[in-house]
């Protein structure tokens, strides 16, 4: 995973973010993508900031993020960072619990065991910070934008939208089946989803 750290600010704002609870925080996230472009967000919600910035500032969560960024299963993932096993799982099963990591299938191991692999929900990270706004700009892994609406509380309403979240996985146009869930999210009236043009 490629992370990037913009920061553009000294530590006293940072600190500030963390102590001053009135900083004001406009949309949980914004989504930015067009058709043939990867899908990416922009995340101002303090709560997803908070535990978003926590799990990639603990350092063990991190490497783990980092060796799930392409599907690993737990013994890829504890060759690749060093880790102790029962670290590894304790961590994993942290960030399953956060949606910042998500089961993507199985692969039969040589004992004959089926083992389940993850990856990271995001495959690139900004951090913007510019005096008291901080916000994650963060590019999301193509198999978990239906992960990402669950990781936000998003839960569907109506039932176009559960079909659309439901042929997300399906679908051999995913991102069109996207696009088509958050303009449909943005006509009921939800300022939670906008859609713009990503990088």
């Amino acid at each position: 995973m490629n992370l990037m750290w913009c920061l553009a600010v000294d530590n006293t704002a940072r600190s500030e973010f963390y102590q001053n609870p009135d900083i004001p925080i406009t949309y949980p996230y914004v989504m930015g993508k067009t058709i043939d472009d990867p899908i990416w967000v922009t995340i101002t919600d303090k709560s997803m900031l908070i535990m978003i910035l926590r799990s990639y500032h603990d350092e063990d969560k991190d490497k783990i993020l980092e060796a799930a960024a392409r599907p690993k299963t737990i013994p890829d993932i504890v060759d690749e960072s060093k880790l102790s096993k029962t670290l590894t799982y304790r961590k994993v099963h942290s960030l399953l619990r956060d949606y910042l990591l998500f089961p993507v299938g199985h692969t039969l191991m040589k004992n004959r065991k089926l083992v389940t692999k993850y990856v990271a929900l995001f495959e690139k990270l900004e951090v913007n910070i510019v005096k008291n706004d901080i916000s994650v700009r963060a590019k999301i892994s193509k198999d978990s934008p239906h992960i990402f609406f669950k990781m936000v509380g998003d839960r569907p309403g109506s039932t176009l939208e559960e079909k659309i979240i439901r042929k997300i996985k399906h679908s051999q146009n995913e991102r069109e089946m996207i696009r088509r869930l958050v303009k449909h999210i943005e006509k009921s009236g939800s300022n939670k989803v906008k859609l713009t043009n990503g990088d």
